[in-house]
């Protein structure tokens, strides 16, 4: 399996710069980050091995250096319209409550920092909806980045 490295920053240097440090992806024609601490490394898709009988949203297993990782599709999961699967669509391997899991995404577009100045919690209406998931809004050169909370 092909795939490259994302590489975190540390914590304590994260702090002095008041920045954060991101990996961005999209879902459907959504913006999504996670903090790089959490990204272990960023995969080329390959079809995971399918179990039976799991909920729709897990696409299955996958083998990343003799161990075995479930696999999420965040579109599935989030109920948001993606694109199909092709050249771009990656696996984002994170470590979550100290397991590690991969999810499916469309693409991923960047590695970048954050002001803290920029991140908000979500509005009032977003975190009653999906607090499970959001944890903050980042503005980027006029974007907007829904900053997600992995360990729910």
């Amino acid at each position: 399996m092909e795939h490259t490295t994302a590489q975190a920053g540390s914590p304590a240097a994260q702090g002095r710069n008041s920045t954060r440090q991101f990996v961005v992806f999209r879902l459907g024609d959504n913006e999504f980050a996670v903090g790089i601490e959490q990204v272990q490394e960023i995969l080329i898709f390959s079809r995971p091995t399918r179990v039976p009988r799991l909920p729709g949203f897990i696409e299955g297993i996958i083998n990343v250096r003799g161990k075995i990782v479930p696999v999420i599709n965040l579109c599935a999961r989030f109920e948001i319209q993606g694109r199909a699967q092709d050249s771009e669509t990656r696996i984002i391997v994170v470590e979550v409550a100290e397991q590690t899991i991969g999810m499916v995404v469309d693409m991923v577009t960047e590695v970048t920092r954050l002001p803290l100045a920029a991140i908000e919690p979500p509005p009032p209406l977003i975190s009653t909806v999906s607090s499970t998931f959001v944890t903050g809004v980042g503005k980027l050169e006029g974007r907007i980045l829904v900053l997600l909370d992995l360990e729910q």
